[in-house]
């Protein structure tokens, strides 16, 4: 399950079935990924829908969700709402970066229920320890994105495996580079190989359309030609290769990463690389080290 109604709370996040979470009225949504929206369409009607900005125009654009029931949060600011009709209870909520996807955000909780965060889908940055909104704070419930969280789930940070896609490129630059990768995600490491080999990236006009409401740099391009770098649907089908003259697929994600289950390591001019918008073993680690919660409640 990738969302919970708060124990003791009317709080939901992450999760759109109404029978699992009757008695919650304040709904939350830290980012737009399909396995975190399940369940919510164009007939939500009865609550309001709390997330980031950006999530909130990817909802209204891809979902048709009612416009009047989304409210955008800023981030790293408190906002205090009521927990009930009467407003006899409040609540603090904080959004924090979450550093997975356009939008994606931390949530930090506060209230008669104690100090609650809740990380969503995230990758862990040194940086996360040092938020102001969470300086001298005792949390007592950490919701965790355990996603990784074994041993042998060890994978270099995001601007080394950055480096190492760059080094691949390089050595490819005369062939057509295909990324395969969902419909939201890794938008950073596109934008970064775009700046770093001066190119457009070649996407779908599906997700050119998305791309519009993501405040992103103008680095990409519907017209296939204009590029060598192409990012296909995951997964790539035999069809989208045949297209190109000598595609090389670059696969950005760690979950391979101590299996040997890997379905792609003997393709020919295949390889996949540990780009993670995850946190490893030994950031969860770090996270929950420097974080101290009292209990943690692991999310998947």
């Amino acid at each position: 399950m990738n969302g919970t109604a708060i124990q003791d709370t009317p709080i939901a996040v992450d999760i759109w079935t109404r029978r699992v979470c009757l008695k919650s009225r304040l709904f939350f949504l830290s980012h737009a990924h399909a396995d975190h929206t399940q369940g919510l369409t164009s007939s939500w009607t009865k609550y309001k829908i709390y997330c980031s900005e950006i999530t909130k125009r990817i909802l209204m654009h891809k979902l048709n969700v009612n416009e009047d029931l989304l409210v955008a949060l800023p981030l790293g600011e408190p906002v205090v709402l009521p927990l009930d009709e009467e407003g006899r209870e409040m609540l603090t909520v904080t959004l924090l970066d979450a550093n997975h996807c356009p939008g994606a955000v931390m949530f930090l909780f506060e209230g008669y229920f104690g100090t609650i965060l809740y990380t969503g889908d995230f990758r862990f940055k040194p940086a996360m320890l040092l938020h102001e909104s969470l300086k001298g704070k005792q949390i007592d419930k950490l919701y965790l994105d355990n996603t990784y969280c074994h041993p042998s789930c060890n994978f270099p940070t995001k601007t080394k495996t950055m480096k190492l896609i760059f080094d691949i490129i390089r050595r490819r630059l005369g062939d057509d580079i295909i990324i395969p990768l969902r419909t939201l995600g890794k938008e950073d490491l596109l934008v970064k190989i775009a700046l770093e080999f001066n190119c457009w990236i070649g996407v779908t006009p599906k997700k050119m359309e998305l791309l519009k409401w993501l405040d992103l740099p103008d680095v990409f391009t519907s017209e296939w030609h204009k590029t060598q770098i192409i990012v296909a649907q995951h997964p790539v089908n035999s069809y989208t290769l045949s297209q190109f003259r000598d595609p090389f697929v670059i696969l950005p994600t760690a979950l391979y990463e101590g299996e040997k289950s890997n379905p792609y390591r003997h393709l020919p001019n295949y390889v996949t690389v540990p780009y993670s918008d995850h946190s490893s073993f030994k950031e969860l680690l770090r996270f929950v080290s420097g974080i101290a919660p009292a209990e943690v409640i692991p999310l998947v």
